[in-house]
């Protein structure tokens, strides 16, 4: 296959690190677009989570995505702008703390 087809096929199965770089493109682009403050750019960061969240094929697939966002794509998320935080942080909040306490990695395997 060439690189086009084999990301073709990721995006296809919602591979969770092709969908973080895909997905936080987005927010990018629309943070340039509309500015990192703006209700279009967090309306933007609403849809790839709640995206992430109904798709991903795991919970740690979901913390993986939201971390790579954070800490690699370093994309500015205002928790109080966003509509789905509360969502995350009933889903996944636990998961993430379990994760923090028993110093577990939550980088791609």
């Amino acid at each position: 296959m060439t690189p086009e087809q084999e990301h073709f096929w990721k995006v296809l199965k919602f591979d969770a690190k092709t969908m973080a770089i895909e997905l936080g493109t987005i927010m990018e682009d629309a943070k340039v677009k509309y500015g990192s403050n703006s209700k279009k750019f967090h309306a933007a960061a609403d849809r790839c989570f709640f995206l992430v969240m109904n798709q991903a094929q795991t919970d740690m697939d979901v913390v993986r995505i939201v971390k790579h966002w954070l800490s690699v794509m370093h994309l500015p998320l205002d928790p109080s702008k966003l509509a789905s935080t509360d969502y995350f942080h009933n889903r996944y909040g636990k998961l993430i703390l379990d994760l923090v306490d028993n110093r577990q990695s939550m980088d791609w395997n």
